[in-house]
């Protein structure tokens, strides 16, 4: 489902290029881009990491635009809304933080790591002794290229 916020830009300022960009309706998130359009795309993932452990029931509730008075801020600043995709953010972000758990030097680390799972809770989710997960982890051994593909899948919810 795509959720679309009111997002206030501001040019850099001091003869930098590009602009910055906040969101009234979500505290603290804010960013900025090289020119509009980056400055957009950085948008997209500044949201996705704000409400990424929200569910998405309890996002807050976008302002009309209308509503947002710009007047207080420098000449250039403008007003647009930028829309923001869950399901598309969640499956770039599992294929990328995927692509980084496979490059990592111990995989099963970074993807306990990434999680925020204990061995434990690994080994009991994919049905490993407990001793092989934690040599995985502790980078003694490592699993098979095709083990640690059906690990990510499963952890991913993909299997």
């Amino acid at each position: 489902m795509k959720h679309c916020y009111p997002a206030i830009f501001r040019l850099k300022g001091e003869g930098l290029p590009g602009y910055t960009l906040c969101f009234p309706d979500v505290p603290g998130c804010f960013t900025m881009g090289d020119d509009i359009e980056d400055c957009m795309n950085m948008a997209q993932d500044a949201l996705g990491l704000m409400l990424e452990d929200v569910d998405e029931k309890d996002y807050p509730a976008p302002s009309l635009i209308t509503d947002i008075d710009i007047s207080k801020y420098p000449e250039g600043t403008f007003l647009s809304y930028v829309c923001f995709d869950k399901e598309l953010y969640d499956e770039n972000h599992k294929l990328s933080e995927r692509e980084a758990i496979l490059k990592a030097e111990k995989p099963i680390r970074e993807l306990l790591d990434r999680r925020r799972m204990k061995i434990k809770d690994l080994a009991e989710l994919i049905g490993s002794p407990y001793r092989t997960t934690q040599d995985w982890a502790l980078g003694y051994s490592s699993p098979p290229k095709w083990t640690l593909n059906l690990i990510l899948d499963k952890v991913f919810g993909t299997i």
